[in-house]
């Protein structure tokens, strides 16, 4: 049995600002969402803003608007709510404008009359019944007092989505917070590395300068002291060359003539034995050495050592 309580009808409202069709217990959510400030009621076309939209539970049925003064309203009785059937029968198809057609039966008519007259038939009344159950269903059913329920769910679910917004808004601030912190951390430590390695190189690279100062400074003393021996040992050389050139020019003296090289060299050793202890070998050679290189002696082919001749 249909009755007046059964098929209350929902109120459907347009958003003045972007035009959607919205129902009524999804109305404060979609003031929250696009940010309107007015909604109209698509049956009888009254805006209302946030605060009145709640007021306005019901309103005049699609029968009562577009039949005017042919509307009857429902009777009550033993045969059936005829008239809130009419209602939910007009509920589905647009008689305010053209193309005039039935969506939920699929038919094109000509004129609005033809589509009203379509409306009133018992196949379009029994699938607009069944279209409205389903719509009841999805909705929650009950009427009025359900829809206002399940207003009050969303609402409630709208706070709910708030309050997790808010605290995974929290939670993600609090992870950059950190994510901020450790890169700072990550940051300081690179930069104390460098130092720490930089100096490390500093101190190795002084280290081995250093190393390679005293290293110069050695090699330096060392050719030094190499250059001192060696002028050292010349000197000795040349006065010890000087002092042999002597000895010999004196015994050649003495003699008045040419004496052999070996004879010579044996006179200079036993000279040279009255000051200390000499290498007879090694005088051997300077001997030789210092009448080779020197300009007061002469040497012939047969070994004989002279005074030369200027």
């Amino acid at each position: 049995v249909w009755s007046v309580s059964t098929f209350v009808s929902m109120v459907y409202f347009c958003c003045d600002s972007c035009q959607e069709t919205v129902k009524k217990p999804k109305v404060i959510r979609h003031f929250q969402v696009c940010g309107t400030a007015t909604m109209s009621c698509v049956d009888c076309g009254v805006s209302f803003d946030h605060d009145s939209i709640s007021q306005h539970k019901s309103c005049i049925s699609e029968a009562e608007k577009y039949q005017g003064k042919l509307y009857q309203g429902p009777k009550v009785g033993g045969g059936g709510d005829k008239g809130d059937v009419a209602d939910i029968a007009f509920r589905y198809v647009n008689l305010s404008s053209p193309p005039w057609k039935c969506e939920l039966c699929r038919v094109n008519v000509t004129g609005r009359e033809n589509l009203v007259s379509h409306c009133q038939a018992k196949k379009h009344v029994n699938r607009s019944k069944r279209k409205y159950e389903e719509e009841m269903k999805q909705s929650g059913g009950g009427g009025v007092e359900e829809s206002e329920k399940k207003e009050e769910e969303e609402r409630e679910e709208e706070k709910s989505g708030k309050r997790k917004s808010e605290d995974d808004q929290k939670n993600e601030n609090e992870k950059e917070e950190k994510q901020q912190k450790k890169q700072k951390k990550e940051k300081k430590e690179k930069k104390e590395k460098k130092e720490k390695d930089e100096a490390k190189e500093s101190k190795t690279k002084t280290k081995g300068d250093t190393a390679e100062s005293v290293k110069k400074e050695k090699s330096k003393k060392t050719d030094s002291g190499d250059k001192g021996e060696k002028k050292a040992k010349k000197e000795k050389k040349e006065k010890s060359s000087s002092k042999l050139e002597g000895v010999v020019k004196t015994i050649l003296k003495k003699t008045k003539k040419a004496l052999k090289l070996k004879k010579l060299q044996k006179q200079v050793k036993e000279e040279m034995e009255k000051e200390g202890k000499v290498n007879e070998e090694d005088l051997k050679k300077e001997v030789k050495q210092v009448v080779k290189s020197s300009s007061l002696f002469s040497l012939s082919d047969n070994k004989e050592v002279s005074l030369s001749k200027h």
